[in-house]
């Protein structure tokens, strides 16, 4: 038995539209293939307010992007591993520094 999550059902829809998600993930926008649409809108209607379901109250098309971006299907990997990393200190750089945090230089051996 195979357990398998929400995101994981939601990314086999958008692969099956491989040219069509590549462009999602350069625009946003998710009403460009209305097959995909279609098959998005299907997929997330028992979990969309009524009232956006009929567009009443809500658009149907930001919900599922939102939901979209809220699985993390609307960020490139590349993307991800950079915003993870940005901004951090290598862990080991403490390394090269003695109790004063003066620098030892690299390669040296004590």
């Amino acid at each position: 038995m195979t357990l398998r999550f929400e995101v994981d059902e939601v990314r086999d829809i958008l692969n099956k539209y491989p040219e069509a998600y590549a462009k999602i993930l350069d625009d946003g926008d998710i009403y460009d293939n209305e097959k995909l649409y279609e098959e998005l809108y299907e997929y997330f209607l028992e979990d969309m307010p009524y009232g956006t379901q009929k567009a009443r109250d809500g658009d149907p098309v930001e919900w599922i992007t939102m939901r979209l971006d809220d699985l993390g299907l609307l960020t490139l990997a590349e993307d991800i591993s950079k915003d993870k990393h940005q901004g951090r200190v290598d862990v080991h750089s403490h390394l090269d520094e003695d109790e004063n945090g003066m620098s030892l230089g690299k390669g040296r051996l004590w």
